[in-house]
């Protein structure tokens, strides 16, 4: 479900797939690099997947889906293995319909943060901040958050305004092995401070995949 008019942009279903094959690509590679063995844990996972219905290369992730929508990226990471994610979204239409669609699929919806050092639930988990993009990011830099994926979709025409604040603010919210994903209009130039790793577009999309560099 997506709110109507145009406050809120859903990701269109060949957008989303297509930008998360690409991502259990990138996390293929990654655990290929750093271990020689598809099989064994990638960076920033668990040593073994947490148990719980759904297995898969996202197995085990704390995500972040910023500037949430109707949550299609963030619940498409839950389907294919996260263990925990993070909505962020003040848009009442646009939370009504998040809201609906967890409850959709059936995902709990947690009332307080999973602290970064706390075993993770059984089954899929979410939470649902609804405030600013900043403010959230704050919030969850002095709780102590730390996400191994983080999804951001801004409005096409703020992007220019936030890049430097998500550069900022996000820094200190990324765990060792973190990627991020960020979708904007094709002809966007980014500044961020990450390695990028690919970028793809689909028609007027741009999506950048990116990783923090390891110290």
């Amino acid at each position: 479900r997506a709110p109507g008019g145009r406050a809120t942009r859903p990701t269109s279903d060949r957008v989303r797939e297509a930008v998360f094959d690409v991502l259990e690509d990138l996390v293929r590679r990654a655990r290929t690099a750093a271990l020689g063995e598809p099989a064994a844990s990638g960076p920033g996972e668990p040593a073994a997947a947490e148990p719980g219905p759904v297995a898969g290369p996202l197995a085990g992730r704390r995500v972040l889906d910023l500037f949430a929508g109707s949550g299609a990226l963030g619940i498409e990471a839950l389907s294919r293995g996260a263990a925990h994610c993070t909505f962020v979204e003040r848009d009442r239409p646009a939370l009504h319909a998040l809201r609906a669609n967890l409850a959709a699929v059936g995902v709990e919806v947690l009332r307080r943060r999973v602290e970064a050092a706390s075993p993770l639930p059984p089954v899929p988990t979410a939470r649902i901040a609804a405030v600013d993009a900043r403010r959230a990011l704050v919030a969850d830099a002095r709780g102590g958050e730390m996400y191994t994926l983080v999804l951001v979709d801004p409005p096409y025409a703020r992007y220019g305004e936030l890049e430097g604040d998500l550069a900022r603010l996000l820094a200190p919210l990324l765990a060792p092995g973190a990627l991020v994903v960020l979708e904007t209009h094709c002809d966007q130039a980014l500044r961020l401070p990450w390695r990028l790793e690919r970028v793809k577009r689909y028609g007027d999309t741009q999506v950048a995949f990116m990783a923090p560099d390891e110290e």
